[in-house]
């Protein structure tokens, strides 16, 4: 049995905390919404409905999981890394596009690059390259840093990483 395969027989909770996406804290709650649903069946939703309604994950991320799972263990090819981030709705298209392009610019894999953005985490990627994605598409942020050779190259990731401070320090004013 492949580890998809494991991962396919997981309940829905335990998929989206190894990938990263929610706490343990925020399962607990969610189940225990789901346990006060049961009272009322009219008001019955998915653990997956539940997360979405609370903003911790969006309901396709939670549908790519739960129904597109066997699809993709019927697949012969492996899709490439950026395909699964858009399908599972963790990524839009043009994060994706701006990941690709930059990938061109300064060699990075596409998922240090996402994680460099902060538009994923890093236990995120770990998971998708894991049960998901062909080749080895993706290093950790670390690997990343270490692995640049050129000057021209750090300074186009400190320059990345620079806007990101900015973008962020922004925000919090």
């Amino acid at each position: 049995m492949n580890k998809l395969h494991t991962l396919l027989k997981k309940p829905l909770g335990e998929i989206l905390q190894e990938a990263g996406l929610i706490s343990s804290a925020q399962l607990k709650l969610a189940l225990m919404n789901q346990s006060e649903m049961e009272k009322a069946p009219e008001f019955r939703l998915r653990l997956g409905e539940i997360l979405a309604l609370r903003g911790w994950i969006k309901k396709e991320t939670a549908d790519f999981f739960v129904e597109e799972l066997p699809e993709i263990l019927s697949e012969q090819d492996q899709k490439r890394l950026g395909e699964y981030l858009l399908a599972s709705a963790l990524l839009e298209k043009e994060q994706v596009q701006a990941i690709l392009a930059e990938q061109e610019k300064n060699g990075l894999k596409f998922g240090s690059l996402a994680v460099l953005k902060g538009w994923l985490k890093q236990p995120t990627i770990d998971f998708f390259l894991e049960y998901f994605a062909s080749g080895s598409e993706g290093i950790s942020y670390l690997e990343a840093r270490t692995t640049l050779n050129s000057k021209t190259t750090q300074l186009q990731l400190e320059t990345l990483i620079d806007a990101k401070i900015t973008q962020v320090q922004e925000e919090e004013f």
